[in-house]
């Protein structure tokens, strides 16, 4: 019939659950297949597939799967509607390796970095107060509420580089002119891999909004800049570590 499997396609998956129900000790028909052999077949296929050759056997599984699900209503074939997933995507412990918490966690800063880094830019901020002062009207009284508004409102102006927003220098938003004599705002993305830099032309309407996020990323970011400037070079004078941000070097030191 026309939505019977093609055989060449759907050997290699019949093969697999064979092999899943036996280790699992169930009868070898196509009943017994649940969702426990499902995992089963996920495990194997994790097993002994690498780089592509996982992934096709993942889609040839998922498909016979799938055409097995479309005839439960009818013929019955499996006792359940199985929901199909990717082997090493998931999070059941059926298929996820055994050192696959022990690799998320070596991905993550140790606490005593995060503790640092909180301790300064808790501590290290430019005066709420002042910043108010000087911008008047709109004031959000928390860093972290500066943080999610700044970066909303560079993702309104250009959604597509979502990636690319921690990306942006200090000196992000510059002034070009075009063929025509005409000068406008953009914001400057810097080119990768020999790509030159690319400049997204912001609205006029919304400069105003961009100018105030960016000089709030400033103010956050100046902390982390001030530190690195000094673990790059610990034997910088203080003036020099403090040079392009809103701080200046103390008079009695």
């Amino acid at each position: 019939g026309l939505n019977a499997p093609q055989f060449a396609l759907h050997a290699a998956p019949i093969k697999l659950i064979e092999r899943a129900l036996r280790e699992e000790g169930l009868p070898l028909k196509i009943s017994s297949f649940t969702e426990s052999v499902y995992d089963r077949c996920l495990s194997l296929i994790k097993n002994h597939h690498h780089g592509l050759g996982r992934r096709t056997a993942q889609d040839h599984l998922n498909k016979f799967v799938k055409w097995l699900n479309s005839r439960t209503g009818s013929e019955q074939l499996i006792p359940s509607y199985i929901m199909t997933r990717q082997p090493y995507r998931g999070n059941t412990p059926n298929y996820v390796d055994n050192i696959a918490e022990e690799r998320r966690k070596s991905k993550v800063p140790s606490s005593d970095i995060m503790l640092a880094t909180a301790e300064i830019f808790s501590t290290v901020m430019p005066s709420m107060a002042e910043m108010a002062k000087e911008e008047g009207g709109l004031r959000l009284d928390g860093f972290e509420e500066r943080f999610v508004a700044s970066c909303c409102a560079i993702l309104m102006v250009e959604p597509a580089r979502y990636g690319d927003i921690f990306l942006l220098e200090r000196d992000c938003l510059v002034e070009k002119t075009d063929n025509k004599g005409k000068t406008y705002v953009a914001l400057r993305y810097r080119g990768s891999k020999g790509h030159p830099d690319f400049y997204k032309v912001i609205p006029e309407t919304a400069v105003p909004l961009l100018k105030r996020a960016i000089t709030w990323l400033q103010h956050i970011s100046e902390p982390g800049l001030i530190l690195s400037r000094f673990y790059s070079n610990p034997n910088s004078a203080l003036k020099n570590l403090l040079a392009g941000t809103g701080y200046s070097e103390p008079k009695h030191l």
